[in-house]
């Protein structure tokens, strides 16, 4: 079994439109890089980690329009996209008007501080505060 710590980094960008988070190492195994928006930090690593696990140690190939409902309460859809490098990635999107979704238990993004290596699953944070480095 692949430790997706170990091998799969997280990248942060942190400003006024919200939280993005990102993968990078999938595309060295072969697989596309994964990205999230308008989560918390904490969230959003959890997720990208769980969903590193099934495609790294439960071999599962994800595609876009796939939903992936085995993660929370709110159904994930992934939607084709490019990374911050300009390569094929997938986004994973969620109905940000779902009844699970508790919008006003985030704090605004002029709050948000950044990302604490202990509270993020996969420990190898970077965090970038740029927009533009996403594209």
């Amino acid at each position: 079994m692949v430790d997706v710590t170990q091998i799969i980094a997280l990248r942060y960008v942190i400003g006024d439109f919200g939280v993005g988070c990102y993968t990078e190492g999938l595309s060295v195994l072969g697989y596309r890089e994964i990205q999230v928006w308008h989560l918390d930090v904490e969230s959003a690593g959890k997720l990208l980690n769980f969903v590193c696990n099934k495609v790294l140690n439960e071999k599962q190939n994800l595609e876009a329009e796939q939903v992936i409902n085995d993660y929370g309460l709110v159904p994930f859809l992934i939607m084709d996209a490019i990374s911050p490098y300009g390569e094929k990635a997938f986004q994973l999107i969620y109905d940000r008007e779902h009844p699970a979704v508790r919008p006003g238990l985030l704090p605004p993004p002029n709050l948000v501080t950044a990302p604490i290596s202990q509270n993020i699953t996969c420990d190898h944070v970077r965090q970038y505060e740029d927009a533009k480095e996403l594209g």
